[in-house]
């Protein structure tokens, strides 16, 4: 039966959506995966271009400390020769009124008249202000230089901040660079699995892409993540004033005084590293001063583990620095860490072959290891450092100076070692002195090896103690050659005790004995040594020391 209310027309419906093909799909996740990593892209650029700007910031900042510093060090530099003539000229004048006024009438009132020009000079000086007045008379010159100078080291200390500011911006910049490029390479992969001819191998080019570009942002993100410390101004001002108070004990003599300034400099110092962690002057001074004060202790050195971590953290910093490294090696030492010292030393040879320091140690180290091959290929690396010609001779003697201290320092720290350390100070002691002979009479740092021997020489002293004779038995000598002996009293070289070049007139080859006659009309005083050394073309072939004693 027919509904008559019910619709019997025709009805169309529309078909169903067809499946998508799986191509089509892929192409929209790629195009998707595009934006993204061109939105990641986007980022990173902009933060290159931040980090662009900061680089170029921080660069200003730091040429425009640099000119400061330069500024500052000129202006300070005319200052402390202003005060040295103004000091110089009232210390002529108050000598001047001294002895003028020891006399009488016209003397005695050019006398007063210095007294007042002494005075007129004084007021004009900064080194007459209280602070720099010396409790046994005398100003405390070294500590005036030191605070004149402070402002210049200020603004270096600035120009080296902000030049670390600019390196660590360079390098995120540098690094967004590269994160860029790979994101780029990431969007040609993508893109490239989009066309017609990649399609059987599409796959393949949207994983790789996506694998690229995921590593760039994982890598950008660390980047990012990683923090370029500003220049601290506390850090710098602690930094500045543990140096003056460091560098402030130059001149110093009295124990007691450079102990005060290096417990200062230590106290400043280590406000500077509280204030920046990674401050590697600092530690490297700090490491200094401790170390130093090491040194001083009444009953000589005991070791410093503050002044070796110092160090040890200087070397993480900066693991090019060679002297951090040789500093390393010689906390290692006091603190008898023979073989973490040769370790540090050699590290530091490493960088820097012809420190002399670095290579004395390093031949002192082998000695007390007793290793006396390694030890002899050390002196020989040894004679050919301290003969270059581009040392400086007050350089070179300085260093020898500091080596024979330092055996001294050892032979209390180490007393069981005290004949080894005593044969390295005669060797060290011997290459010095050949080395300043040679240069000057013989015009060379290296002689040419001779024949002559001699014997260690005996002395007689006069019943007067005016005349010491020193006998030596001499062999190998040959006809023409030239030389010389020299006298030392108490380590100082004593011309008028000693001779110059002079063709040897003796037996050829042998002499039986040779006879040094040194003539002191005021007496040899009891206590001081006297050594004697002879040279044949700047060959040091023999030495010996006498001593007088009372009785």
């Amino acid at each position: 039966m027919i509904d008559p209310d019910e619709d019997y027309s025709p009805r169309l419906e529309a078909p169903a959506d067809p499946p998508e093909p799986p191509g089509e799909r892929r192409q929209r996740q790629v195009a998707v995966l595009i934006m993204a990593v061109t939105l990641v892209g986007a980022v990173f650029a902009f933060l290159q271009t931040s980090a662009s700007n900061r680089t170029a910031r921080a660069t200003r900042w730091a040429d425009t400390a640099a000119v400061e510093a330069m500024s500052l060090l000129a202006t300070a530099g005319n200052l402390i020769s202003a005060e040295n003539r103004i000091w110089s000229l009232a210390y002529e004048d108050g000598v001047m009124a001294v002895s003028l006024t020891a006399a009488g009438g016209e003397a005695a009132a050019l006398g007063r008249a210095y007294f007042a020009s002494r005075e007129a000079l004084l007021p004009y000086t900064d080194l007459g202000r209280p602070e720099y007045q010396l409790p046994g008379g005398g100003a405390a010159w070294s500590q005036f230089v030191e605070d004149t100078l402070a402002p210049s080291y200020r603004a270096a200390e600035w120009a080296k901040a902000y030049a670390a500011e600019r390196g660590g911006w360079g390098a995120k910049g540098g690094n967004y660079v590269v994160i860029i490029t790979v994101l780029a390479v990431a969007l040609f992969l993508l893109g490239l699995s989009r066309t017609p001819v990649a399609a059987a191998s599409g796959g393949l080019l949207v994983g790789a892409g996506i694998a690229l570009a995921g590593v760039a942002a994982v890598w950008g993100l660390v980047v990012a993540a990683r923090p370029v410390p500003s220049p601290s101004a506390a850090a710098i001002d602690a930094f500045v004033a543990g140096r003056v108070a460091f560098n402030s004990v130059v001149w110093e003599s009295d124990p007691g005084r450079v102990r005060e300034s290096l417990t200062g400099a230590e106290a400043a110092l280590d406000r500077a590293v509280e204030a920046n962690a990674a401050y590697f002057d600092a530690y490297l001074l700090r490491g200094t001063a401790r170390f130093r004060l090491d040194l001083l202790r009444p009953g000589g050195p005991a070791g410093s583990e503050g002044a070796r971590d110092d160090f040890a953290r200087a070397a993480d910093l900066n693991p090019l620095d060679a002297v951090a490294w040789g500093n390393l090696g010689a906390a290692r030492f006091w603190l008898d860490d023979l073989p973490g010292a040769g370790a540090a030393m050699r590290r530091a040879l490493a960088l820097d072959p012809d420190d002399l320091t670095f290579n004395l140690n390093l031949g002192l180290f082998l000695a007390l290891e007793d290793d006396g091959a390694a030890f002899e290929s050390q002196w020989e690396r040894i004679a050919a450092v301290a003969a270059g010609e581009d040392i400086p001779t007050w350089l070179r003697t300085y260093n020898f100076g500091q080596a024979e201290h330092v055996l001294y320092l050892a032979a209390v720290r180490f007393p069981e070692f005290a004949a080894d350390l005593a044969s390295v100070g005669e060797r060290a002691r011997r290459l010095d002195h050949q080395i300043a002979v040679s240069k000057r009479f013989f015009g060379t740092t290296t002689p040419t090896p001779v024949s002559a021997a001699a014997s260690p020489p005996a002395f007689a002293l006069s019943e007067d103690e005016t005349r010491l004779v020193a006998t030596f038995a001499v062999t190998g000598v040959a006809e023409g050659q030239r030389w010389l002996w020299r006298t030392y009293r108490g380590g100082i070289d004593d011309p008028v005790l000693s001779s110059e070049p002079q063709v040897w007139a003796f037996g050829v080859p042998d002499e039986p004995e040779l006879h040094i006659t040194l003539d002191l009309p005021g007496g040899f005083p009891t206590g001081v040594p006297v050594r004697v050394e002879v040279f044949f073309e700047g060959n040091l072939i023999q030495a010996g020391e006498f001593t007088p004693h009372l009785g």
